[in-house]
C-alpha cells in the first residue's frame, strides 16, 4: 500500500501568503468540521483538555476532518502525556498542541514522545490509522513523521524568560508557537496582582511584542486569538504585531454569540 501524508493546510496558506484561520471545537460535532473544511478555514483545535472529546471521539472527528480537508491540531490533556500524544499521533492528526511549555527540556520531551527513533522515542505499531495500517507503507510513515507539527502553547512567564531556548528547540518550516493570551494573563498575576487579570495591560503587550519578535528572528510562526469579541479588526490587530495563524474562538462561543444577537434583534424589533 502507497502511503500519502495529508497537507497541512496551515502551511500551506501561510507559504501562499495569507494569514492561516482555525477555531476550536468544543461542540465535538463532525459538522461543523466539515462546515469550516468546505469555508476555506485551515484548521480546527480539537481539544481533550476542556472537552469531553475521548480517544474515540477523536479519531472519528479526525477521520471527518481528513475527508473535508481541513488540519487537525490536538491539544492533549495535561495528565499523562505522553500516553496521549501517541494516541494523537496514531489518530493522524496533524499537529501536537502541547500546554504550558516553559523552558528548552519541556519542549524536547513532547518532540521525544512524538517521533520515532532516531528522532524520538515512540513505540512502533504499524496497525494504527496514521499509518494506513499497514506495515509495508511503514518507512514512508516514520518520515512523514518527522514533519508532524509541534505547536508550542507559550502561557507561562517562566516560558517569555526562555522564549530564545524553547524556539531554538523547534523546526522551522514545521513547528509552531502559540501566545496563550488567558492563561498567560493569569501567570502574570502571580507578579503583578493589581492588573486583576487585565488581557490588554501594557505588561502583557510588552510580552506578547517580545515572544513575537524572538519568533519571526527563528522563522518560526505565532499564533495568537484576538482577544475581547472576535471580529475582523481584532484579528487585523494580531497580525499587525506579527502573528501567521489567527485562533478564533471557540465554536460554543461562537454560537452563542450568534444566537444571542438574532433573539435581540428579533425580540428587539417585536417590541419597538
Amino acid at each position: 500500500m502507497k502511503f500519502q501524508f495529508q497537507n497541512n493546510q496551515i502551511w500551506n496558506t501561510i507559504r501562499s501568503g495569507k494569514p492561516a484561520i482555525g477555531t476550536q471545537l468544543y461542540t465535538i460535532c463532525p459538522s461543523i468540521v466539515e462546515i469550516l473544511a468546505y469555508n476555506d478555514w485551515d484548521y480546527v483545535m480539537l481539544d481533550m483538555e476542556h472537552t469531553l472529546i475521548n480517544k474515540e471521539t477523536l479519531a472519528n472527528l479526525v477521520r471527518t476532518a481528513d475527508a473535508a480537508g481541513i488540519t487537525t491540531l490536538v491539544r492533549p490533556p495535561q495528565n499523562d502525556l505522553e500516553y496521549y500524544i501517541r494516541y494523537i499521533c496514531e489518530s493522524g492528526a496533524q499537529g501536537i498542541i502541547a500546554p504550558h511549555m516553559k523552558c528548552r527540556e519541556d519542549v524536547k520531551r513532547i518532540l521525544n514522545w512524538m517521533h520515532y527513533p532516531p528522532n524520538g522515542e515512540m513505540g512502533m505499531c504499524p496497525a494504527n490509522r496514521a499509518a494506513r495500517y499497514c506495515y509495508s507503507s511503514w518507512n514512508d510513515y516514520v518520515k512523514a513523521n518527522d514533519d508532524l507539527m509541534l505547536c508550542a502553547l507559550i502561557e507561562d512567564v517562566e516560558a517569555a524568560d526562555n522564549i530564545e531556548e524553547i524556539l531554538a528547540e523547534l523546526k522551522p518550516g514545521r513547528d509552531i508557537i502559540w501566545f496563550g493570551r488567558g492563561d498567560f494573563a493569569m501567570s502574570v498575576l502571580k507578579f503583578h496582582p493589581e492588573l486583576e487579570n487585565d488581557l490588554d495591560s501594557g505588561i502583557m503587550k510588552e510580552y506578547q511584542k517580545k515572544i513575537t519578535e524572538a519568533a519571526i528572528r527563528a522563522h518560526i510562526p505565532v499564533m495568537s486569538m484576538p482577544y475581547g469579541y472576535c471580529s475582523a479588526e481584532s484579528a487585523q490587530e494580531q497580525l499587525e504585531i506579527g502573528s501567521k495563524i489567527v485562533m478564533w474562538s471557540v465554536d460554543q462561543l461562537v454560537l452563542s454569540d450568534y444566537f444571542g444577537k438574532v433573539a435581540s434583534d428579533i425580540k428587539g424589533k417585536q417590541h419597538s
